[in-house]
């Protein structure tokens, strides 16, 4: 009996180990390292297709042979390819989370202008009438 209570007071006072949850490494947590890194590699893309673009364009200018101008349509090509998937996932990303969207102004820039215009016009036909109260 002696034995079962020493050997059970020295497991209490061990530190947790093991398979306990608060111990274990999530495997969606990132280090810093690898996060930079992630961010690097995404700058250095952009900033190497840019420069491409750019260096081909430069090229074109000055060297408008067929060969050049083909070269640089298919840079400014994959520029838009990557403006036209980031401006799909812009939009989708504002209608399914509700707390990016306002709901007294549309999201859309021309649905943006004529809500304006319509807004001006209210407050318009408003101001005159109030004025015309006034006046008589």
């Amino acid at each position: 009996m002696f034995m079962i209570l020493i050997s059970h007071l020295s497991t209490v006072d061990a530190s947790p180990t093991g398979f306990l949850w608060y111990n274990d490494k999530h495997d969606h947590e990132l280090n810093n390292s690898s996060s930079k890194l992630m961010s690097w590699a995404h700058d250095h893309r952009i900033e190497e297709l840019k420069e491409q673009f750019n260096r081909a364009q430069r090229i074109a200018l000055d060297n408008p042979t067929l060969e050049n101008v083909i070269t640089a349509q298919r840079l400014q090509k994959q520029i838009m390819e990557k403006a036209h998937k980031f401006a799909t996932m812009w939009q989708l990303a504002t209608l399914l989370d509700y707390q990016l969207i306002n709901a007294n102004e549309p999201a859309n820039s021309l649905h943006r202008k004529l809500y304006q215009e319509k807004s001006e016009q209210k407050n318009d036909s408003k101001l005159s009438k109030t004025l015309l109260k006034t006046v008589n």
